[in-house]
């Protein structure tokens, strides 16, 4: 009954690598991943910039020749040679949690890197002409001067229209106005 009255006291252990890496884990952080993700985020922002600069008959001239050239990849294709057909985008790029294993396979990649524009906002229809790769946060610049905003919109500025749409797009007020579409 003695040895129940004595408290256990674990023994120290010695300080391995892991535990100062563990311990100055911001010392990466701060210097290395912070100033890289900046600089990411802020070339985006620029090339966001740079299209909403481009007039109207610009955009629709160069979403055209993009067209063509998807078109002219997808022309190139042998159904039973080269498999399923999917985008060529970075898995790293992706916002979602799937596996992305499928494009490692024998698919098909066309690029659609280029369709970042918005081509068009009717506020009379109320109707925007967009392409796949433009962001909610492009859509929400172009639109908030207008007095406009979408019905549906996701919480997340980095989603795109083709993402929304391809994964249903729910949102805070889909309850109301229905899916992303």
């Amino acid at each position: 009954m003695a040895d129940l009255q004595t408290p256990l006291v674990r023994p120290k252990r010695k300080k391995v690598l892991v535990d100062y890496l563990v311990q100055f884990r911001w010392i990466p952080v701060i210097f290395v991943a912070l100033p890289i993700s900046a600089l990411i985020y802020f070339s985006i922002y620029l090339g966001e910039m740079w299209s909403a600069m481009k007039s109207e008959k610009l955009r629709q001239k160069e979403h055209e020749e993009n067209v063509k050239k998807v078109v002219k990849r997808l022309k190139q294709r042998n159904p039973k040679k080269d498999g399923l057909v999917c985008t060529a985008r970075k898995p790293w790029i992706v916002v979602g949690m799937r596996n992305v294993d499928y494009k490692r396979a024998r698919h098909f990649k066309v690029d659609l890197s280029a369709f970042k524009n918005i081509l068009e906002i009717d506020k009379e229809r109320m109707v925007a002409k967009v392409e796949p790769l433009v962001s909610m946060g492009q859509i929400t610049k172009a639109t908030c001067p207008m007095n406009l905003a979408l019905a549906v919109a996701s919480e997340f500025d980095d989603l795109t229209v083709g993402g929304l749409i391809n994964s249903y797009g729910i949102s805070g007020s889909s309850h109301i106005h229905g899916l992303f579409l």
